[in-house]
């Protein structure tokens, strides 16, 4: 994983040609290099003068929500693309117009069924009160991001106290506070951010169970929440791949202890998916279903074209067959055509190279893209977030916030050994997932904005890396 992700982050810094995020080697390097000590000093002054760390925290806390509102407020967007579709959807639904299972949309793309549900129980409190209007709905479902951001910051807290000394704790939290998604994000109330909290809330229980606090509520919660994280974004399932990797290899307890413990956290995982797929056997038209909806092989197929992104012909192409089976025979046709292109012009190092960049080398996770769809105020400050040519600063910002991550993940790999014994316990259960999500957006339709929902487990692994190689510069320091 080091070597990957060192080959990764020499690309994202020298050969990184995303239209976005286009920012010169020599800036970017230098530009994170004063980052790093400006975090430095910082952290020297939080030390020296923080004496009440409640008290920081709640101020803090209270100042971010107030610059998330006022985002919010500047940037609101008309909901457009899936996040569009499914608001509307949702509006459809509980004002009874158009219920979800009449909603074409919804037959296409089952994966936003959770979605749809959860806006629909959201919103249907606003349409009791008569405040039956679009510009209601969409503050609700500001306010609603807001609160799923921060409480799984707040989670990530919890998580912070746990594994790291007091002198860091405090700027790990504003760091978090300053990662720019958990900012930029605000105004699209969609699964990436919607689904943080399930799955900070499952890592948070996990790693009780990590930590032999097994009785059967951690498990049971643990399980419950990533399923819920599942039914909003599915990639919540590699947490809980990563966790069986770990837990059935890396741990010395009696098999019988942990094929239950397993066994338990995959049944009440399975919970909220079961209970998803009897309201869609209930409500949906199974036929419907079978000739409208795209299977895996359609994804599998958009991401081996181009960068890997989302393709307008390819979902053209898949809708151009009628019958699940139709479509998946039509799909595998085409990806084994693109892989023997692949192989036949000898482009699968670069091909995986440009879509691994295309993920992981935009620090905005696509934000700015998404925010300049259908935004409602047209006001010069934008020009600064926005892709306008005048957000050089803010690109330059995320760039160096993603390069710094990407860095103390390798170094925690590399000074493994510095950290305690529970310290590599969460860094191995973590890198475990990191892995896992980087293989899977390697074959799957990729897009930056789909790492959104994994952002604290990438910086906790940071987190992991600083304080490996503070403990590293240390131990020479007292050898000298």
């Amino acid at each position: 994983m080091a070597i990957i992700f060192t080959y990764l982050l020499f690309n994202i810094i020298f050969n990184n040609h995303n239209y976005l995020t286009n920012i010169k080697a020599l800036s970017l390097v230098l530009f994170s290099a004063f980052y790093l000590i400006i975090v430095y000093l910082i952290n020297k002054a939080l030390n020296k003068y923080i004496k009440n760390s409640k008290k920081y925290i709640i101020i803090s806390t209270i100042i971010f929500i107030i610059l998330q509102l006022i985002f919010a407020y500047i940037f609101a967007v008309i909901p457009e693309w899936d996040f569009g579709a499914i608001y509307y959807g949702a509006i459809q639904n509980i004002t009874g117009k158009i219920p979800f299972h009449k909603y074409n949309y919804l037959y296409i793309y089952q994966n936003n069924i959770g979605y749809g549900l959860l806006l629909s129980l959201i919103f249907y409190p606003i349409k009791l009160i008569g405040l039956n209007n679009y510009m209601a709905y969409g503050i609700v479902g500001i306010i609603l991001n807001i609160i799923c951001i921060d409480v799984s910051l707040l989670t990530l807290l919890k998580i912070i106290r746990q594994y790291f000394e007091k002198t860091q704790q405090n700027i790990f939290w504003l760091l978090a506070l300053l990662y720019t998604p958990f900012i930029t994000y605000v105004p699209i109330f969609y699964t990436d951010t919607l689904s943080l909290p399930f799955i900070v809330g499952g890592v948070y229980f996990i790693l009780k169970i990590i930590n032999n606090e097994k009785n059967l509520l951690n498990i049971a919660i643990s399980g419950l929440l990533l399923g819920i994280a599942y039914t909003l974004k599915p990639t919540a399932i590699i947490i809980i791949i990563a966790f069986i990797i770990f837990y059935s290899i890396f741990t010395n307890e009696h098999i019988i202890k942990r094929l239950t413990t397993i066994s338990i956290i995959l049944v009440a995982f399975a919970l909220p998916l079961i209970s998803l797929n009897i309201y869609k056997q209930i409500y949906f038209d199974q036929q419907k279903i079978e000739e409208k909806s795209f299977p895996i092989t359609h994804w599998l197929m958009m991401g081996l074209k181009g960068n890997g992104g989302y393709n307008q012909e390819d979902v053209d192409y898949t809708s151009s067959f009628i019958g699940k089976e139709n479509k998946k025979q039509a799909n595998i046709k085409i990806i084994n055509k693109r892989i023997k292109e692949l192989v036949k012009e000898k482009k699968i190092i670069s091909f995986y190279t440009n879509k691994a960049l295309y993920v992981w080398g935009d620090g905005t996770y696509y934000a700015p893209a998404k925010l300049s769809v259908n935004p409602i105020k047209d006001l010069e400050i934008k020009g600064y977030i926005l892709p306008t040519g005048k957000n050089k600063i803010f690109i330059l910002i995320a760039q160096c916030q993603l390069v710094l991550t990407i860095l103390f993940i390798i170094l925690g790999i590399i000074l493994r050994k510095y950290l305690s014994k529970q310290q590599q316990k969460l860094q191995l259960f973590l890198n475990i997932s990191i892995f896992g999500i980087f293989l899977f957006e390697l074959i799957w339709e990729a897009r930056s904005r789909y790492l959104v929902n994994m952002i604290p487990i990438l910086l906790l692994s940071c987190y992991l890396g600083v304080t490996a190689t503070i403990k590293f510069i240390q131990s020479k320091k007292v050898e000298e």
